[in-house]
């Protein structure tokens, strides 16, 4: 079998890349794991995770010891500290739909945003090697620059359905679907080379696009080059749609209104499924 190289500096990659920091799953929920309750949904497919070790929320074997343990621990940190304020500031970014760097990071947050771009760079960079895609130059090299230019542009948006109460579930964080263009998917070649790709907060999500137009309803375009950014909306719900059939049809009996949404859900699933010709 052929050794893997490190994306990053070409040196054995022999380490495991959460998907989902460590640091999240263990902090935020523990006590799901310690009671069985932590779910892994992959392609509509749910599974419970044994624990916040599990290879299932870990990107294998693209990174070297240091690159993953020393060199990127700062993009690692800014991305705690990012998640910790949106976590603790929930009302007032629902209300002002901005984020002030400086709230976040403080007097050095130039620095620090500049740090969170470069952990949203490594995670990107550790999809597209797990799935066979080449690296483009300028992710890898403005991991070691304090300016850089790039075809790289983030977003952020609130998911408008995650705001709305529900019983049934409570939506935690991932990782979404690398989206390319079919030329790549097909040859997994630099052909015509564009991707898209998001990483959800619970309510905030993170919109990347490498070499693609932005979607300008989610967000402002951002390069580690703003002290604002200011939030766009979304409305995607299938996550949630699929997780409260998944509850729905764990449970021994229903309500009226739950088997009507249940009955709903399923015929939804059918249509998705079943497109017309």
């Amino acid at each position: 079998m052929e050794e893997k190289k490190c994306w990053i500096c070409g040196d054995v990659a022999d380490t495991g890349e959460h998907k989902i920091k460590k640091s999240i799953l263990k902090n935020l929920y523990n006590e799901d794991f310690m009671n069985g309750n932590m779910l892994h949904l992959k392609d509509k497919k749910i599974t419970k995770l044994q624990g916040v070790n599990s290879n299932k929320v870990k990107y294998l074997n693209t990174l070297c010891k240091n690159c993953n343990n020393t060199f990127t621990q700062p993009f690692d940190r800014a991305f705690d500290t990012f998640v910790n304020y949106i976590q603790k500031n929930r009302s007032n970014i629902e209300k002002t739909r901005y984020i002030n760097f400086e709230d976040v990071y403080g007097d050095d947050f130039g620095r620090k945003q500049t740090n969170l771009f470069k952990y949203c760079t490594k995670i990107l960079g550790c999809d597209l090697y797990e799935h066979k895609f080449n690296v483009p130059n300028d992710l890898i090299q403005l991991l070691n620059k304090e300016y850089f230019e790039t075809a790289l542009k983030i977003t952020f948006s609130i998911n408008e359905k995650m705001l709305v109460p529900c019983s049934l579930v409570e939506i935690g964080y991932g990782i979404g679907s690398l989206t390319t263009s079919i030329e790549n998917l097909k040859t997994r070649k630099e052909v015509n080379t564009w991707y898209q790709f998001e990483i959800t907060l619970g309510y905030i999500s993170i919109h990347i696009f490498y070499n693609s137009y932005s979607d300008i309803g989610l967000g402002s375009e951002w390069i580690a080059n703003k002290q604002y950014v200011y939030l766009g909306s979304s409305n995607d719900d299938s996550l949630l749609r699929t997780l409260v059939l998944y509850e729905l049809q764990k449970k021994s009996w229903l309500t009226l209104e739950e088997y009507k949404l249940r009955e709903e859900l399923l015929l939804e699933e059918v249509k998705i499924n079943n497109p017309p010709l």
